[in-house]
Protein backbone atom coordinates (compact mmCIF):
# COMPACT_ATOMS: atom_id res chain seq x y z
CA UNK A 1 0.00 0.00 0.00
CA UNK A 2 2.29 2.47 0.88
CA UNK A 3 3.87 1.93 -3.01
CA UNK A 4 0.80 4.02 -3.66
CA UNK A 5 1.66 7.06 -1.26
CA UNK A 6 1.39 10.23 -3.10
CA UNK A 7 4.38 11.21 -0.87
CA UNK A 8 7.28 10.46 -2.74
CA UNK A 9 9.83 9.76 -0.31
CA UNK A 10 7.23 7.32 1.06
CA UNK A 11 7.11 5.35 -2.41
CA UNK A 12 10.58 5.23 -2.51
CA UNK A 13 11.53 3.67 1.07
CA UNK A 14 8.30 1.46 0.35
CA UNK A 15 10.34 0.08 -3.13
CA UNK A 16 13.69 -0.18 -1.40
CA UNK A 17 12.66 -2.24 1.74
CA UNK A 18 10.45 -4.07 -1.00
CA UNK A 19 13.52 -5.00 -2.75
CA UNK A 20 15.95 -5.24 0.15
CA UNK A 21 13.19 -8.22 1.17
CA UNK A 22 12.99 -9.59 -2.83
CA UNK A 23 9.41 -9.24 -2.30
CA UNK A 24 8.49 -11.05 -5.14
CA UNK A 25 4.92 -10.29 -4.37
CA UNK A 26 5.69 -6.56 -4.99
CA UNK A 27 6.99 -6.85 -9.11
CA UNK A 28 3.22 -5.97 -10.04
CA UNK A 29 3.26 -3.18 -8.25
CA UNK A 30 7.05 -1.93 -8.74
CA UNK A 31 6.77 -2.48 -12.24
CA UNK A 32 3.61 0.22 -12.72
CA UNK A 33 5.51 2.62 -10.28
CA UNK A 34 9.04 1.90 -12.76
CA UNK A 35 7.32 2.70 -15.80
CA UNK A 36 4.18 5.23 -14.83
CA UNK A 37 5.47 7.57 -11.80
CA UNK A 38 6.10 11.17 -12.52
CA UNK A 39 8.80 11.03 -9.98
CA UNK A 40 11.48 10.26 -11.31
CA UNK A 41 13.22 9.50 -7.73
CA UNK A 42 10.13 6.61 -7.39
CA UNK A 43 11.13 5.53 -10.83
CA UNK A 44 14.66 4.94 -9.95
CA UNK A 45 13.61 3.46 -6.19
CA UNK A 46 11.81 0.96 -8.02
CA UNK A 47 14.20 -0.35 -10.78
CA UNK A 48 16.49 -0.87 -8.47
CA UNK A 49 14.37 -2.49 -6.35
CA UNK A 50 13.06 -4.56 -9.47
CA UNK A 51 16.68 -5.47 -10.21
CA UNK A 52 17.64 -6.61 -6.19
CA UNK A 53 14.18 -8.94 -6.95
CA UNK A 54 15.38 -10.29 -9.51
CA UNK A 55 12.62 -12.35 -10.75
CA UNK A 56 12.26 -13.76 -14.22
CA UNK A 57 9.11 -11.47 -13.94
CA UNK A 58 10.48 -7.90 -13.10
CA UNK A 59 13.40 -7.92 -16.48
CA UNK A 60 10.41 -7.02 -19.03
CA UNK A 61 9.74 -3.58 -16.63
CA UNK A 62 13.45 -3.21 -16.09
CA UNK A 63 14.05 -3.38 -20.02
CA UNK A 64 11.30 -0.86 -20.38
CA UNK A 65 13.12 1.67 -18.10
CA UNK A 66 16.03 1.50 -20.60
CA UNK A 67 13.98 4.00 -22.29
CA UNK A 68 13.02 6.34 -19.57
CA UNK A 69 13.52 9.84 -19.97
CA UNK A 70 16.07 10.21 -17.09
CA UNK A 71 19.56 9.09 -17.20
CA UNK A 72 19.87 7.73 -13.42
CA UNK A 73 16.68 5.87 -14.44
CA UNK A 74 18.45 4.22 -17.67
CA UNK A 75 21.66 3.49 -15.80
CA UNK A 76 19.86 1.85 -12.74
CA UNK A 77 18.21 -0.37 -15.69
CA UNK A 78 21.39 -0.42 -17.19
CA UNK A 79 22.98 -2.14 -13.64
CA UNK A 80 20.25 -4.42 -13.10
CA UNK A 81 20.38 -6.15 -15.89
CA UNK A 82 24.51 -6.34 -15.77
CA UNK A 83 23.72 -7.98 -12.30
CA UNK A 84 21.17 -10.82 -13.95
CA UNK A 85 23.30 -11.44 -17.08
CA UNK A 86 20.22 -11.61 -18.92
CA UNK A 87 20.10 -12.90 -22.65
CA UNK A 88 16.73 -11.26 -23.20
CA UNK A 89 18.38 -7.93 -23.03
CA UNK A 90 21.09 -7.86 -25.53
CA UNK A 91 19.06 -6.06 -28.12
CA UNK A 92 17.63 -3.43 -26.07
CA UNK A 93 20.70 -2.71 -24.69
CA UNK A 94 22.15 -2.29 -28.09
CA UNK A 95 19.69 -0.13 -29.14
CA UNK A 96 20.11 2.04 -25.98
CA UNK A 97 23.91 2.21 -26.53
CA UNK A 98 23.40 3.82 -30.00
CA UNK A 99 21.46 6.74 -28.68
CA UNK A 100 22.53 7.29 -25.39
CA UNK A 101 24.23 10.34 -24.33
CA UNK A 102 25.57 10.32 -21.02
CA UNK A 103 29.05 8.11 -20.41
CA UNK A 104 27.57 6.74 -17.57
CA UNK A 105 24.68 5.30 -18.79
CA UNK A 106 27.08 3.77 -22.00
CA UNK A 107 29.39 2.31 -19.23
CA UNK A 108 26.62 0.76 -17.44
CA UNK A 109 25.43 -0.36 -20.86
CA UNK A 110 28.53 -1.81 -21.73
CA UNK A 111 28.99 -3.72 -18.26
CA UNK A 112 25.20 -5.09 -18.91
CA UNK A 113 26.02 -6.60 -22.39
CA UNK A 114 29.95 -7.96 -21.28
CA UNK A 115 28.14 -9.73 -18.17
CA UNK A 116 25.91 -11.30 -20.78
CA UNK A 117 28.62 -14.54 -22.11
CA UNK A 118 26.95 -14.68 -25.67
CA UNK A 119 29.01 -14.96 -28.89
CA UNK A 120 26.52 -12.74 -29.92
CA UNK A 121 27.24 -9.89 -28.14
CA UNK A 122 30.86 -9.47 -30.02
CA UNK A 123 29.12 -8.99 -32.98
CA UNK A 124 27.13 -6.20 -31.82
CA UNK A 125 29.98 -4.60 -30.41
CA UNK A 126 31.76 -5.10 -33.45
CA UNK A 127 29.16 -3.75 -35.62
CA UNK A 128 28.75 -0.95 -33.33
CA UNK A 129 32.39 0.30 -33.81
CA UNK A 130 31.20 1.51 -36.90
CA UNK A 131 28.66 3.35 -35.50
CA UNK A 132 28.17 7.29 -36.48
CA UNK A 133 28.67 8.55 -33.33
CA UNK A 134 32.07 8.77 -31.79
CA UNK A 135 30.98 8.49 -28.04
CA UNK A 136 29.24 4.46 -29.42
CA UNK A 137 32.29 3.58 -31.15
CA UNK A 138 34.50 4.23 -27.85
CA UNK A 139 31.57 2.04 -25.70
CA UNK A 140 32.01 -0.62 -28.20
CA UNK A 141 35.66 -0.37 -27.90
CA UNK A 142 35.51 -0.89 -24.58
CA UNK A 143 33.53 -3.62 -24.00
CA UNK A 144 35.16 -5.79 -26.61
CA UNK A 145 38.05 -4.81 -24.72
CA UNK A 146 36.53 -6.14 -21.18
CA UNK A 147 35.48 -9.42 -23.10
CA UNK A 148 39.22 -10.24 -25.01
CA UNK A 149 37.44 -12.24 -27.31
CA UNK A 150 39.85 -13.45 -30.00
CA UNK A 151 37.55 -13.13 -32.90
CA UNK A 152 37.29 -9.14 -32.08
CA UNK A 153 41.08 -8.76 -32.10
CA UNK A 154 41.26 -7.85 -35.84
CA UNK A 155 38.32 -5.19 -35.99
CA UNK A 156 39.89 -3.83 -32.21
CA UNK A 157 43.24 -3.34 -34.49
CA UNK A 158 41.82 -1.24 -37.18
CA UNK A 159 39.86 0.69 -35.15
CA UNK A 160 43.28 1.69 -33.94
CA UNK A 161 43.12 3.98 -36.83
CA UNK A 162 39.71 5.85 -35.69
CA UNK A 163 39.77 9.33 -36.80
CA UNK A 164 38.57 9.87 -33.09
CA UNK A 165 41.00 10.48 -30.18
CA UNK A 166 38.52 8.96 -27.77
CA UNK A 167 37.79 5.89 -30.03
CA UNK A 168 41.50 5.11 -30.56
CA UNK A 169 42.42 5.66 -27.15
CA UNK A 170 39.76 3.02 -25.85
CA UNK A 171 41.00 0.45 -28.71
CA UNK A 172 44.53 0.86 -28.05
CA UNK A 173 43.59 -0.39 -24.22
CA UNK A 174 41.19 -2.86 -25.85
CA UNK A 175 44.05 -4.04 -27.86
CA UNK A 176 46.66 -4.23 -25.24
CA UNK A 177 44.63 -6.74 -23.26
CA UNK A 178 45.38 -9.37 -26.42
CA UNK A 179 48.42 -11.15 -25.36
CA UNK A 180 49.36 -11.88 -29.13
CA UNK A 181 52.24 -10.75 -31.70
CA UNK A 182 50.02 -9.10 -33.32
CA UNK A 183 48.35 -6.71 -31.32
CA UNK A 184 51.57 -5.61 -29.79
CA UNK A 185 52.73 -4.72 -33.68
CA UNK A 186 49.24 -2.79 -33.89
CA UNK A 187 50.55 -0.97 -30.51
Amino acid sequence: AALESPVGRVAMLAADVLGSLRAKIAVTALSRLAGTHADRGVRLAAVEALGRIGDASSIGAVIVALDDETGYVRGAAAAALAVRGEPGAIAPLCRRLAVERYADVRAAIVNALCAVPQPQVVGRFVALLKHDRDDVRESAARGLGKLRAPAASSDLRDAVNDPSWAVRAAAVEAVGGYPTAEAYDTL
